[in-house]
């Protein structure tokens, strides 16, 4: 079963159309408040996707990036804005967000955005098993 990471710095509030997508997609969904954690999470886990809030206590969305592509098995990133934000969207796929969302997304769009996020990690993963195994 594919694992979602949600790292938000408030673990008292949830997104339900994250809820919903993930139910939809039928993946697990952990949550992190922390960067720390949400690391500790990433490298003891392997999510295929973290979907996280712009800053942390420890840290912001650019460090939960850096984290998820230098994990020993990456995972494609969602930044969750609270709204539309045209320039932290693009800084934030020139930086290697799998995508950009906001709390407005409907869960039509997340369920379809996290599933494309999901399908994308698990070829990767598979290609890289793959390319191991041809080199060994």
């Amino acid at each position: 079963m594919a694992k979602v990471l949600f790292a938000q710095p408030n673990m008292g509030w949830q997104w339900d159309a994250l809820t919903e997508a993930c139910g939809v997609n039928k993946v697990a969904l952990v949550a992190a408040n922390r960067c720390r954690e949400a690391e500790d999470r990433i490298n003891s886990l392997a999510p295929e996707v973290v979907v996280c809030a712009l800053n942390f206590p420890d840290g912001d969305w650019r460090r939960m990036l850096q984290m998820a592509k230098e994990a020993k098995t990456p995972a494609n990133v969602i930044v969750v804005s609270q709204h539309e934000d045209v320039p932290l969207y693009v800084t934030a796929m020139e930086s290697g967000a799998y995508d950009f969302a906001t709390l407005q997304t409907s869960t039509n769009d997340l369920s379809w955005i996290l599933r494309s996020a999901i399908d994308n990690a698990e070829k990767s993963r598979a290609a890289k098993r793959a390319e191991a195994i041809s080199s060994a």
